[in-house]
């Protein structure tokens, strides 16, 4: 029987209709938050855990401030938003769930691939002018996907379900590590790659012969700006970038004036550097862009999903166990 007295658990997640309250458990004593700085010591009295997820930030003043938590559980899979280091040394736990998005991604993924390929946008933007399509559709080449490569820079449970998924639409499957991690593992690919025929390749080869890449790494200190200008340079013109990781691996200034330039033929971007998105972000005005607002992961079952596991891992530290899927 869980004790009741000490299940106090902080909710900083985006406000919403008050019926989303009956997904977390009776047992909870549940305290909502929309904002950081509604977090105050009064707030965080007695807590045991504190459950959030993108874009809030849980740095060091947040987690000082929850004295005897032992849990911070992120509702995603990145925790570049939460300070790893401050809460190790304040011995609080930090977990994620890393699968419960990986379908909804790779879906977005393959749409993307295809939609770029087959330049919908210029064609609807056509059609919206009221113009025969297929001069726009034509004139920078519709393409299938059948045959293209697909290089995949990072290969964690995402790109796992984009090569499955690439694989059925007979895409040739590259892969890569991000330049620090290939140092470490050398170019051997694992076991599941070998599985789906993906072939390793190093980072600059994988750039210079995809016809999409796709990123699929996390945000550290040594994979920021880790594709900017001299790394868009070795992609072909006819290339496109997609980006569904985090908006800081990718340089925004400079993968905007390639896409102005003409030096790779598209992107399809699902993260910024700083979000929500703002108005001076140099991408908005780059043509050949398709942008969406973080969204990648955003379907009812991943939610769902992302939720159930988290509910999951809180009640684990309630109980006195040891949560899954610990960062740190």
């Amino acid at each position: 029987m869980i004790d009741t007295r000490s299940n106090k658990v902080i909710c900083l997640v985006p406000p919403g209709p008050r019926d989303r309250i009956a997904r977390f458990p009776a047992h909870w004593e549940a305290c909502f938050v929309h904002r950081n700085e509604d977090l105050t010591s009064e707030v965080t009295d007695g807590v045991r855990a504190l459950l959030t997820t993108h874009p809030y930030l849980v740095g060091r003043a947040e987690l000082e401030l929850l004295n005897g938590a032992k849990l911070v559980q992120q509702v995603g899979v990145g925790v570049d938003n939460i300070d790893v280091e401050a809460a190790r040394e304040l011995g609080i736990a930090v977990c994620n769930v890393p699968q419960a998005n990986a379908v909804s991604v790779a879906e977005y993924v393959i749409m993307a691939c295809i939609f770029l390929l087959r330049r919908m946008e210029d064609a609807t933007a056509a059609l919206r002018r009221l113009e025969n399509p297929y001069p726009a559709l034509f004139a920078r080449g519709s393409h299938e996907v059948r045959g293209k490569k697909l290089g995949l820079v990072g290969y964690g449970a995402i790109a796992h379900e984009v090569a499955k998924r690439a694989r059925a639409l007979e895409m040739v499957l590259l892969s890569a590590s991000a330049p620090e991690r290939e140092r470490e593992r050398g170019l051997a690919p694992g076991a599941v790659e070998r599985e789906l025929g993906v072939v390793r390749l190093p980072f600059e080869q994988l750039l210079r012969e995809s016809d999409v890449v796709s990123v699929h790494v996390p945000l550290t200190a040594a994979t920021r700006n880790m594709i900017a200008a001299p790394e868009l340079a070795l992609m072909k013109p006819s290339a496109f970038l997609v980006n569904t990781s985090r908006g800081g691996i990718v340089d925004e200034a400079d993968l905007a004036d390639a896409l102005a330039q003409g030096r790779i033929a598209g992107a399809a971007v699902d993260v910024f550097s700083v979000e929500p998105v703002r108005a001076d972000n140099p991408l908005l005005g780059a043509p050949n862009a398709f942008l969406s607002p973080h969204s990648g992961g955003s379907t009812n079952e991943c939610v769902i999903d992302a939720i159930r596991e988290s509910i999951e891992n809180v009640d684990r530290v309630l109980r006195g166990e040891e949560p899954h899927h610990r960062v740190c």
